[in-house]
């Protein structure tokens, strides 16, 4: 508006306005730039305190002849040539081999689009191999529905958080407790004692794990009202309430400051 005033009072030329704006322009632009630069930089730094973190931290178990054998079922989880691509013709994973070994602690790294969810999501049974088989425990579970997968001991948490937001923090650890219910059709009709009993159970179990989770004095709340890092942590509880042999945490820590994380470990 100033420019324009000038310009219609003869005090300054159009391309002179025009200059001005360009300048203005090009400096909101350079101030935007420098935003996403300390944010990187932020999330840099929370990633490198991490890593210092975890180097610095003394191993619980020590190798040598106090080191524990290994389960003699063979492996937890197995791929044997897995090919898989969202387009065919571009596969992300092209004949890949692994083993996973029971009470291996196994981390992921790559950068981006490297294929490390798509690997989670081929184990959890959200995607199906092009080609190879996935095993797990000795059972080829290529072919399984994520449903069958979970009820076999598989549990995951998603990189974006997937909680049913309108139900109780409560209640999304309780449903994940459901796959080991005993109880059936005739126990829920006629409430029998049994289905009582196994109910108060499912409900103390659930809330022992929020109290692992310091949740505990949140279980009444709607799950959308938790802040962003105890909604991470709810999520891993309600993945250990199923309850797994297999856990799958999918970056658990994205997005967090670093005081979540503290209280997440």
């Amino acid at each position: 508006v100033w420019g324009g005033a000038r310009v219609a009072q003869g005090e300054m030329s159009a391309g002179a306005l025009d200059t001005i704006a360009f300048m203005q322009l090009r400096l909101l632009f350079e101030v935007a730039r420098m935003g996403v630069g300390l944010d990187q930089y932020h999330k840099m730094a929370v990633s490198l305190e991490r890593v210092v973190r975890t180097l610095d931290t003394a191993p619980s178990v020590q190798s040598g002849k106090a080191l524990l054998g290994r389960a003699s079922t063979g492996p937890s989880i197995e791929f044997e040539d897995v090919v898989f691509g969202y387009d065919v013709s571009r596969p992300v994973l092209k004949r890949l081999s692994l083993r996973c070994e029971p009470g291996q602690t196994i981390g992921l790294v790559g950068a981006s689009g490297a294929g490390k969810s798509t690997i989670v999501n081929l184990i959890a049974g959200l995607y199906r191999p092009t080609s190879g088989r996935v095993v797990y425990l000795q059972e080829d579970i290529t072919e399984l529905a994520p449903h069958e997968r979970t009820s076999r001991g598989i549990a995951r948490t998603f990189q974006n958080i997937r909680l049913f937001r309108s139900m109780s923090v409560l209640e999304n650890v309780k449903l994940a407790r459901q796959m080991r219910r005993q109880r059936g059709f005739l126990d829920a009709l006629f409430r029998t004692k049994p289905l009582q009993d196994e109910e108060r159970q499912i409900e103390n179990d659930a809330l022992e794990l929020l109290k692992l989770f310091n949740l505990h004095h949140r279980a009444g709340e709607a799950a959308f009202n938790l802040p962003y890092g105890d909604q991470r942590r709810l999520e891993i509880a309600r993945a250990l309430a199923t309850p797994p042999k297999v856990l799958l945490l999918d970056e658990p820590a994205a997005g967090m400051n670093p005081q979540e994380s503290i209280r997440s470990e």
